[in-house]
């Protein structure tokens, strides 16, 4: 197989496209993932949905620390690029407020249909700090997200549940625009370290190390769901460890997008095992 081909450069922003996928990031706007295509379908919101949450991003956790908006170094402001073969790094500005900066480095795997995203956060404070990756994707209010839960959701402390269903361990949330009464979010600990949304006959599968719930930060959950209230968008999330950083230290945590076509032999729906089966063959690949 030929080697995976270095990012093309399009009007300040870099594409890896191989096989049916094409993915879109954007260093000048906190580094942030702005498009994501399978077979020409857009699997992120953009900016005309919502002016600022869009496509997927990365945050430190927990959120209590900073609340709201995010560290404009982390989430907006321009990041340092370089480039060496296939692979893109961006490295972003350290936050005073928080005295910690992120990195991100995309690597494409064309075997696996999958992108690399391997994120740090580096301590350039003066003091010792617990931090955890927080990656954000945001997608279409449709479809089906869904995980293999380690526990029941277990609310945020400020917004009411969303209603999922449980099969067979594993969570399901069926988008359905009638049942959101406001901003809602599920917090939980899964299990096999995986994370899938299922739209439009693509299957958006997010892989990473599985954590116990006692490793997640405070507050937080290694898996997250948010839906917008104003039924804009829904946000796919997944933390690391909470780890302690000493002055001068980083943590490196890698997530990997596999992305796939859904059979039409496959229900997209709530306790579908044909999908799960789905979603765990494309994990081990």
């Amino acid at each position: 197989m030929a080697a995976p081909r270095a990012p093309l450069e399009r009007h300040g922003r870099f594409v890896f496209e191989f096989g049916a996928i094409s993915f879109e990031v954007d260093p000048t706007t906190g580094g942030r993932v702005t498009s994501l295509k399978f077979d020409g379908r857009e699997l992120l919101t953009g900016p005309d949905v919502e002016p600022i949450n869009y496509g997927s991003t990365f945050w430190p956790s927990p959120q209590s620390v900073w609340f709201w908006p995010p560290p404009p170094e982390w989430d907006s402001a321009p990041y340092e690029v370089q480039r060496d073969g296939s692979t893109l790094l961006l490295r972003g500005a350290e936050s005073p407020a928080l005295g910690l900066a992120a990195s991100k480095r995309f690597t494409p795997d064309p075997a696996r249909a999958a992108m690399i995203i391997e994120y740090g956060i580096e301590n350039r404070g003066s003091d010792e700090t617990k931090v955890a990756a927080w990656e954000i994707t945001r997608v279409f209010p449709r479809g089906v997200t869904f995980y293999p839960a380690a526990s029941a959701p277990y609310p945020n402390i400020d917004l009411a549940l969303p209603v999922t269903t449980q099969t067979d361990g594993v969570t399901f949330l069926e988008y359905d625009p009638a049942k959101v009464t406001g901003h809602e979010k599920l917090l939980a600990d899964g299990a096999e370290g995986w994370l899938a949304h299922a739209t439009d006959g693509v299957l958006l599968l997010k892989t990473f190390d599985d954590i116990p719930r006692d490793q997640a930060a405070p507050g937080e959950g290694e898996i997250e769901i948010y839906l917008d209230g104003k039924k804009r968008y829904l946000e796919v999330e997944q933390q690391g460890p909470y780890t302690t950083l000493a002055p001068g230290q980083s943590l490196s945590w890698t997530v990997r997008w596999h992305l796939c076509r859904i059979p039409d032999s496959v229900a997209v729906a709530a306790g579908s095992a044909a999908l799960v089966t789905l979603a765990r063959a494309t994990a081990r690949r």
